[in-house]
């Protein structure tokens, strides 16, 4: 009997989300009805505090690919590459400017730090970046288990 590892559970927790289309045609990505209750606290997790977002789970999925893939090194997650995208990606959520407080905090008042499409990009790496922390996480805990 084989061992179960982080990425074979990611691939099946992955076939557990599904992509639709909303009236308006923008796509969106959910959970299967049959996922089980723990895939439903990963998600849970994952938005820490946030309503469902179609961020969050579009990152979710994102996160499960890469862990499926054994690509999941954080150094490999990119932001949007469009002022349009990220400004979209802000603007979704109140929650999403405490990112973006987090990187000017950390680069202080901007005269040697990114631009503001900088500390946006760095700010959606780092939601992106702690989407995948609490994915892996709750693979994990599955495995230990």
């Amino acid at each position: 009997m084989s061992e179960r590892t982080i990425e074979t559970l990611a691939t099946e927790v992955r076939d557990m989300f599904e992509r639709k289309e909303r009236d308006n045609g923008t796509p969106y990505w959910c959970r299967k009805d049959d996922a089980p209750e723990w895939v439903a606290d990963m998600c849970h997790d994952a938005h820490d505090g946030m309503f469902p977002d179609d961020y969050k789970y579009q990152y979710i999925v994102e996160a499960l690919d890469m862990i499926a893939d054994g690509d999941d090194d954080e150094g490999n997650i990119d932001s949007d590459s469009y002022a349009s995208e990220l400004a979209d990606w802000l603007g979704s959520s109140a929650y999403r400017v405490d990112y973006a407080d987090d990187i000017l905090n950390e680069y202080g008042d901007g005269a040697n730090g990114p631009n503001m499409l900088g500390i946006l990009g760095l700010a959606q790496i780092a939601e992106r970046v702690e989407v995948l922390g609490s994915v892996r996480a709750a693979l994990q805990a599955q495995i230990d288990a």
